[in-house]
């Protein structure tokens, strides 16, 4: 069971772009976007059964945005973000809202940076709620090569109880999803 979902990052909306403000890919604008045709239906029944199980959806409420042609990085509410700008990170706000989430929370099960962390820029996000992440007890998983490059530059490596270099599988795997490496194993002896 599932009490608290916070999503942001440039790989989220491979699996929730319509409940997201943040776009993926440097050529689109952070502005928040209308549910993407034909996702309509699917957004409406993940916000029904977050809220039928009692699951707390958290979602970016500030954004690190950059402006390309002026080349400045600023903060903005994410509902205020002017077209053009560029969603490079979640901001200092969400940061601490997802830190505290993370603080309660007897599982986490992380998929990737909440921004372009590569970029120092824009890596305070992920920095910031990797290190509540570290500090708080219980069961850690992280997802992805982006994950364990992260943890392990930032030195927290050791603090997961798990760590799978293979994001996307790791996802389809949560989902319940048949991996084909792995559906062969029972067959091999």
């Amino acid at each position: 069971r599932c009490s608290r979902a916070s999503s942001a990052g440039p790989d989220a909306p491979d699996r929730g772009r319509a409940l997201l403000p943040v776009p993926r890919g440097p050529e689109r604008s952070a502005r928040r976007h209308p549910v993407e045709e034909g996702l309509e239906a699917a957004v409406t029944e993940f916000f029904s059964e977050a809220e039928r199980l009692g699951t707390r959806v958290l979602l970016p409420v500030d954004l690190v945005v950059e402006d390309p042609v002026r080349q400045t990085v600023s903060t903005v509410p994410v509902d205020t973000v002017a077209d053009g700008l560029l969603a490079r990170d979640v901001g200092p706000a969400t940061a601490r809202e997802f830190a505290e989430a993370i603080s309660g929370s007897k599982t986490v099960f992380w998929n990737g940076p909440l921004g372009l962390a590569e970029d120092p820029r824009f890596a305070e996000g992920t920095r910031s709620v990797l290190a509540s992440l570290a500090q708080a007890p219980g069961v850690h998983v992280a997802a992805g090569g982006d994950s364990a490059r992260i943890a392990r530059d930032l030195g927290v490596y050791g603090q997961f109880s798990f760590i799978s270099t293979g994001g996307g599988a790791a996802l389809e795997f949560v989902e319940g999803e048949s991996l084909p490496g792995l559906a062969v194993l029972p067959d091999a002896n």
